[in-house]
Parts: C-alpha cells; sequence; structure tokens
C-alpha cells in the first residue's frame, strides 16, 4: 500500500483529465485539492490551476507500469511513502509526460526486484535532474530509451555502489539527451 503524492496542472475551468493509467485489479482512493473520492482514472477539474492529488493504495503494488505514461498535466510525483518491495517493472512509468520537472523516489524506494525500466522517463522534456541513488539496479534487464528525449536533463544522480550485472538491453537509453552534463561513472 501506501501513497503517491502528485502535483496536476490544468489550462481551463472544469477541464477533464485523465490522472494515471492503472487496469482494474488495482485498489486505491484520491484526495485530490484535500476532497476524498473512490477510484477514478479521469477527475474534472473544475479551476485552472496548480491541483494536489493523493493517490491511496490498499495493497502493495508489483508493478507501475505506465501508470503516468503520456500525462501532460503531470508536474510533480513524490513516492516517498509507496510501498515498493514488491515492484518489478517500471516501464514506461512516465513515458511522453512532456511536462515533469520533478520526481522524488524518497530514500526507501525498494528497486531490487524491478527487472524493466524501459521507456521510463522517455521524452521527459522539462526534467532537468533526476536522483536514482536509492536505486539498487542488480536485477535490471531492459533499460532501453530509459532517458531517451530528455532533451532539458543536465544530471543524472545514481548510488556509487551501484551494480547493473544483469542489464542486457541499453539501445538509445541516452538518445536525444542533448543538455546532459553529468552522470556518476562510478556504476559497477
Amino acid at each position: 500500500g501506501g501513497k503517491i503524492i502528485c502535483s496536476f496542472i490544468t489550462s481551463n475551468d472544469n477541464e477533464n483529465i485523465q490522472i494515471i493509467n492503472i487496469n482494474e485489479d488495482i485498489k486505491f482512493s484520491l484526495i485530490i485539492d484535500g476532497n476524498e473520492y473512490d477510484k477514478n482514472i479521469y477527475h474534472s477539474f473544475e479551476k485552472t490551476g496548480l491541483h494536489n492529488v493523493t493517490f491511496i493504495f490498499k495493497n502493495k503494488l508489483d508493478s507501475l507500469e505506465g501508470f503516468f505514461s503520456e500525462n501532460n498535466n503531470l508536474i510533480e510525483v513524490d513516492f516517498s511513502q509507496l510501498e515498493t518491495e514488491k515492484i518489478k517493472s517500471m516501464a514506461y512509468l512516465f513515458n511522453k509526460s512532456q511536462n515533469l520537472e520533478k520526481v522524488n523516489f524518497g530514500s526507501n524506494f525498494d528497486t531490487s526486484k524491478i527487472t524493466n525500466m524501459k521507456y521510463l522517463f522517455y521524452s521527459c522534456e522539462e526534467l532537468n535532474q533526476i536522483d536514482l541513488s536509492s536505486f539498487k539496479l542488480e536485477n535490471l534487464i531492459n533499460a532501453e530509451y530509459m532517458f531517451g528525449d530528455c532533451t532539458e536533463l543536465k544530471e543524472i544522480i545514481f548510488n556509487n555502489n551501484t551494480r547493473t550485472n544483469n542489464l542486457e538491453i541499453m539501445n538509445n537509453m541516452f538518445i536525444y539527451c542533448s543538455s546532459l552534463e553529468y552522470i556518476n561513472t562510478k556504476i559497477l
């Protein structure tokens, strides 16, 4: 279980947006701008501007695959209160979420079982720094296009002891990262 806390932006009054992409099996409730709601993947925001959305999950998740894919209203995400020890895939998590500016994974984000991170941040054009120092990547197999087309991304921070023993697929992992200046390269 646990929570994912997000900020969304709307440009029109009564704008109806898809706030999450998930399958029907996942049980959660929502707090949107201070009001509680039952599970819904769409929400109509009455006023234009910035909105706070908290997803409260009843059970531990085994995948985050595609949760916020192609979500241009998403600005910021905080995973620090989510129980992550069962998660096996983060593929397409933020794929084409072009206005995403900030992601906080927290210090306890457990990636030890994750094998797939393909297209994780693909085309997140407003993201300029990513801190993955809490990530353990020894079981990661696929990182294809993981940071591809992140044109404003300047810095990626890994843990200095990150091991990628099983990484097999890395094609285009950093393609079109034209602003990338720093990756701590002490990955083993």
